[in-house]
């Protein structure tokens, strides 16, 4: 494992190094630790980053002591907090979070009543924050798709995310997400909805955000007659067991699907937004399962063909393009 030196939750220590053969980052900068003969003093660097991580482990170890260290290093890398320095990040140990995701059953629930939650989630693009009880993108001007994500590290959950958001086009969530923070490109899967009552749930691999890379797969049609409040508050379930995913839009289920390509990674409210519009994060429930539910049966199993073409069923700009090769 190859940790390099965090200062403070947001920043690479100035004396560290940083590039993508390191595995995560620990606090480096100004550690108090203890010089001979009897006194303490602050030291720096990536030599006191590293103990972190082994206590860290020590930490998980104690509460999973039959878990392997390979999976606890896994539930660290999963959990931390996203830093980022010359395009590139890499995660910073939260051993609370980590604990989260190795001792289980554990439900998480985020309801913005704290400024501090918002260091919890990794923005992918716009400017988020923690205000009047939302997460929110806080940026009017910005135009286009905009995301955040926070870890998550189980193959089996139940998400529930409670959306506000003003504007026709597409909203909703990327659920068992993995991100290219530079070349702003998402892998999971998109649980999407419109205003005028279209839902449809698609599966993200290596989409670009800003760009045509990848591909969008519809996994299923955008279908109308879902209970939608209008410029209001809706709510995006997503339960994943058993490589099955359900998705259900205010209590009415869209659809169930297959989902064995991607099993685990971040749960990420996104949306496109044209300048002016608002989108904001009300409320966000994780929880862990670890039993089957019988009724997520898939609609099949089969690769889904990729489509081509344009497609809007919204009302209004569609995000993101249907593609496929």
């Amino acid at each position: 494992m190859k940790p390099n030196a965090a200062k403070g939750i947001e920043k690479v220590a100035e004396t560290s190094n940083h590039s993508a053969e390191v595995d995560l980052m620990a606090p480096g900068d100004g550690i108090l630790g203890a010089v001979p003969p009897k006194g303490y003093t602050l030291v720096y660097g990536t030599s006191h980053a590293a103990p972190q991580v082994a206590g860290a482990i020590a930490i998980l170890k104690q509460a999973k002591p039959g878990v392997n260290t390979a999976t606890l290093t896994t539930a660290l890398t999963c959990s931390g907090k996203e830093v980022v320095r010359g395009g590139v990040h890499k995660p910073r140990i939260d051993v609370r979070q980590a604990l989260d995701a190795a001792v289980s059953p554990a439900t998480r629930t985020w309801d913005f009543l704290a400024p501090n939650e918002a260091n919890d989630f990794s923005p992918l693009r716009g400017t988020w924050a923690v205000n009047g009880g939302s997460y929110m993108q806080t940026d009017p001007a910005v135009h286009g798709p905009v995301a955040s994500g926070v870890a998550n590290c189980d193959e089996s959950f139940d998400v529930s995310a409670t959306l506000t958001r003003s504007g026709d086009p597409a909203t909703g969530i990327v659920v068992q997400a993995t991100v290219d923070y530079k070349k702003l490109e998402v892998s999971g899967y998109w649980l999407a909805y419109g205003n005028n009552g279209a839902a449809s749930l698609w599966r993200f691999d290596s989409s670009g955000y800003l760009s045509d890379s990848g591909k969008a797969i519809s996994l299923c049609d955008w279908t109308l007659g879902f209970p939608v409040n209008v410029n209001g508050t809706n709510i995006v379930r997503a339960v994943s067991v058993d490589g099955k995913l359900l998705y259900q839009l205010n209590g009415k289920t869209v659809c169930k699907v297959a989902n064995r390509k991607y099993r685990s990674g971040r749960i990420m409210p996104t949306a496109f937004l044209l300048a002016g519009n608002a989108f904001m994060l009300d409320k966000l429930t994780v929880q862990s399962l670890h039993s089957t539910f019988s009724h997520l049966e898939p609609q099949s199993s089969a690769e889904p063909p990729p489509m081509t073409g344009a497609l809007n069923r919204l009302g209004g700009p569609f995000w993101p393009p249907v593609r496929g090769q």
